[in-house]
């Protein structure tokens, strides 16, 4: 069972900065992580579009919304699913489109990369070296 799936937009997003996480998300482009928006993701990306435009600035609604956030939004709206992040949520008067506050406005559960491991059961340890 995948667990982990991400948005193409992700993938159109990364490929092209020419380091290691490119490589990486070039390297799982032909299996099934990425995957591409059916038609109720994309009339939820629409409405995450329009609460977005009518509720921050230009500049900022456009930044947003020419990314790959709220593909991943809508995404884990239809799944349903979890949203992964690592901005927090800002708060009242927030001028900064942030990932949280509008999962809050669609009812998209969100959580820290911490929480994420935690959930999924992965742990570090941690081994020193002894002083010489």
């Amino acid at each position: 069972m995948q667990v982990i799936k991400s948005p193409v937009e992700v993938f159109h997003e990364l490929v092209h900065y020419g380091d290691e996480l490119s490589e990486w998300v070039r390297a799982r482009r032909d299996g099934n992580f990425f995957i591409e928006p059916d038609e109720k993701v994309q009339a939820t990306f629409s409405k995450i579009a329009d609460f977005v435009k009518d509720n921050y600035s230009g500049p900022q609604a456009k930044d947003f919304l020419s990314g790959a956030d709220p593909w991943v939004i809508a995404h884990a709206k239809c799944e349903p699913a979890t949203v992964v992040t690592g901005e927090k949520l800002g708060g009242q008067g927030t001028h900064k489109v942030k990932i949280p506050n509008i999962c809050r406005e669609f009812e998209v559960e969100y959580i820290n990369m911490c929480d994420m491991l935690r959930e999924l059961g992965v742990f570090f340890i941690v081994q020193t070296k002894p002083k010489s």
